[in-house]
């Protein structure tokens, strides 16, 4: 998984179900723990305006390329000569990803990760 495609496919289910698979699959491999998530209200990604485009999954792929490779050229190349669409477009793309980790919803109540992190928490409490 990767974070920059994978808010093509985000709902509140694969959020829960990645928190109750990766602290598992850390302590199975030598790690410790793992904290990522947010307390401000939040209601997930959403799609910008309009819904996904074949550009914004091509930008996406682009953005993943650039950072898994540490190359900026092949990735910079698709930004330049989509230029109007870098500036206007994919920042609406990318502006909700953050939202993904958030497990309280916007009126406060708290979303089903809450209750995943909850139960993770009371597992692995003997490690705190």
């Amino acid at each position: 998984m990767n974070q920059v495609y994978d808010i093509f496919n985000y709902t509140q289910q694969r959020q829960s179900d990645y928190f109750e698979t990766v602290f598992d699959s850390i302590l199975d491999n030598g790690g410790y723990g793992l904290q990522v998530f947010k307390t401000t209200p939040s209601n997930g990604v959403y799609p910008p305006p309009g819904g996904y485009t074949r550009e914004d999954k091509k930008a996406a792929e682009k953005a993943e390329q650039m950072e898994l490779s540490g190359n900026i050229f092949p990735s910079g190349i698709f930004f330049l000569t989509h230029l109007n669409y870098t500036l206007t477009h994919f920042n609406d793309v990318i502006a909700g990803s953050g939202n993904g980790w958030g497990i309280i919803d916007s009126e406060g109540n708290p979303m089903k990760s809450y209750y995943t992190l909850q139960k993770i928490y009371g597992k692995y409490s003997d490690l705190l």
